[in-house]
């Protein structure tokens, strides 16, 4: 977010493809405009970062998704109606 609103781009950024710029000249003209999320509060995680049980699940629910499969409980693909064709599929395969 910082190299955002750098007027200059240093060495190290020079890597940075073409929609990178064009996302910091809609900053410029204020088409967009950049926040700071807190840690807590990026529920991209669950996608993009290995999560303890508790973050995951919060993060899961946030989002309008459900776990696939509780390993703990030992519940079957087919009997949770509330997983999607996919994930029973990939359960019963696995």
């Amino acid at each position: 977010m910082g190299a955002m609103k750098r007027p200059v781009i240093g060495s190290a950024e020079r890597h940075v493809e073409i929609p990178v710029h064009w996302i910091k000249e809609k900053v410029e003209t204020g088409e967009v405009q950049l926040e700071y999320v807190p840690t807590a509060a990026m529920i991209a995680d669950v996608f993009t970062k290995s999560l303890a049980r508790e973050p995951f699940d919060l993060d899961v629910g946030r989002l309008g998704m459900t776990a696939s499969v509780d390993a703990e409980l030992g519940s079957d693909a087919e009997e949770d109606s509330t997983q999607s064709p996919l994930i029973q599929q990939a359960s019963m395969e696995g």
